[in-house]
């Protein structure tokens, strides 16, 4: 059973949604509502992943994910809630399912074949004072 976690530094950000349109040339347009901000994302997750494991085999499927992702406390909020320790649930958006598929996404052909291999996911969502960070731990099941 190989194991493998690390840590990606920076806010979090998920894979928009997909919108299609049909050109006044007559071409079918599909675009990602999030691909500027997302790209800069996938590049931290396969540096980070790369820092630690470099060129090690892929896991073997199947394979079970875990990820936390840590998002920091809007600047509203910061001197409401300074004198308090925080690190709680972000039961806002954005939605953790777009979430997850930007870091597995990301992880394809790089620590697995493709995130089909996935069999197990287990998520969740943080704001927290320290510092805004995806903690990834990826286990091959086989």
């Amino acid at each position: 059973m190989h194991h493998r976690a690390f840590v990606v530094e920076g806010e979090p950000i998920a894979k928009g949604s997909k919108v299609s349109f049909v050109h006044k040339s007559g071409k079918r347009v599909v675009i990602d509502s999030n691909q500027g901000r997302v790209q800069g994302y996938v590049y931290a997750i396969r540096v980070s992943y790369r820092a630690k494991y470099g060129e090690e085999e892929l896991l073997c499927p199947p394979i079970a994910a875990k990820i936390v992702f840590y998002f920091t406390v809007p600047k509203h909020l910061r001197v409401k809630l300074s004198k308090k320790k925080i690190d709680t649930w972000k039961a806002t958006r954005p939605d953790v399912d777009k979430l997850i598929r930007c870091v597995l996404d990301s992880l394809s052909g790089l620590a697995f074949v493709d995130d089909s291999e996935i069999v197990r996911v287990e998520a969740e969502k943080h704001v927290t004072d320290g510092i805004a960070r995806t903690e990834i731990e990826l286990v091959s099941l086989a």
